[in-house]
């Protein structure tokens, strides 16, 4: 069942987060509101495990933020996004059965001034596997927190990442990075002249090549010697788990490892049993040909196929990477049309490759 709710978000959160009887994970960009911190520190008493991870700026963690340090003392566990690549996120998982997620932040300026949406999912398994998975993802990459950071007014100007100069200076240095064109990054230090991550990001673009232009980084180069060419390819073969000559559980690479980015690959599966109407697509990553033995990415159900005799049922795995690396899984029954898709995202999938 879903629910969009555009008013009174809080209630609604209040109401479920009350209820949960195993576990919270909630990934946050900003979090201000004290009732709801109240019901997790609530929950926290009666045993209830809470992961929350949240942006380390000031307006969490400055003079009027929540007391993040009640929280960890209480048995939470914080974590706080980096801020190279700030945890954006608004989502809550509750029990591994409800999924929020949306524009909302857990915010009194959200919930007083801005125009926001949350939308309510309960029991769509897939889809709170997807949400489950980014969030392990993000556990991989940051580190529970003991001590809550505190942050003086002094140094909120320049951990202010989200104002409009700060974020016009952060989208031209990326986009100096990704077109590998140093005109952009210049112009990011001149919004920005004294932030220390353009800086770093700046003098770190400057070591690889004198000089940076679209898709090419110019080096000095021997006569007759070609120029080196960067570009982008897969880190892993990139494939689901299927049945290979009867056998279950081996690995169907649908993208090989070295394959430039981006790229798109389409395989038809059929149902192994008669009679079987889902068929569940688990991605992974690696080289072994037992698909368990590498890297699980995600997984969901495509439900509703036909019911027919086992190998006469169709499904269209497609498996595609985006401009921005952005891992695109789509399942289609060739007999109805009928489709899902989930969406991944690992910074790993992708590394930077030279060729002549």
């Amino acid at each position: 069942m879903e629910q969009a709710f555009f008013t009174n978000i809080r209630k609604e959160l209040i109401l479920a987060l009350s209820a949960s009887k195993t576990d919270i994970q909630i990934a946050v960009a900003w979090f201000t509101s004290s009732e709801l911190f109240e019901i997790l520190i609530d929950k926290l008493k009666e045993d209830i495990k809470i992961t929350l991870i949240i942006i380390d700026d000031y307006i969490n963690n400055g003079d009027f933020g929540l007391n993040f340090q009640e929280f960890i003392d209480a048995g939470g566990k914080l974590l706080y996004g980096k801020t190279e690549n700030p945890m954006h996120h608004k989502f809550c998982i509750i029990d591994s059965e409800i999924l929020f997620t949306g524009s909302y932040n857990w915010t009194y300026y959200a919930e007083n001034k801005n125009f926001e949406n949350i939308v309510k999912f309960e029991n769509n398994k897939p889809l709170i596997e997807s949400f489950n998975s980014e969030f392990k993802n993000l556990l991989s990459e940051l580190d529970v927190v003991t001590i809550a950071n505190t942050i003086s007014l002094e140094e909120f100007e320049r951990q202010n990442i989200f104002s409009i100069r700060n974020y016009i200076s952060m989208d031209l240095l990326y986009k100096g990075k990704e077109l590998k064109t140093i005109s952009f990054v210049e112009k990011a230090k001149q919004f920005i002249p004294n932030n220390e991550l353009i800086i770093k990001e700046y003098d770190l673009l400057k070591t690889l090549a004198p000089v940076i232009s679209t898709n090419k980084i110019d080096i000095p180069q021997k006569e007759n010697q070609p120029a080196v060419i960067l570009k982008n390819v897969t880190r892993n073969s990139i494939g689901i788990k299927s049945r290979i000559d009867g056998i279950d559980g081996k690995f169907s690479i649908l993208i090989p490892k070295d394959t430039e980015s981006p790229c798109s690959f389409s395989h038809v599966f059929h149902t192994v049993s008669d009679n079987q109407f889902q068929m569940s697509i688990e991605t992974f990553k690696g080289e072994n040909d037992i698909a368990e033995k590498n890297i699980r990415l995600g997984k969901f159900l495509i439900n509703d196929l036909p019911k027919k005799p086992k190998g006469e049922a169709g499904v269209e795995i497609t498996i595609k990477l985006n401009s921005n690396h952005d891992l695109i899984v789509i399942a289609k029954s060739v007999d109805t049309g009928n489709q899902m898709e989930a969406n991944y995202y690992d910074k790993l999938l992708v590394i930077d490759k030279t060729s002549s």
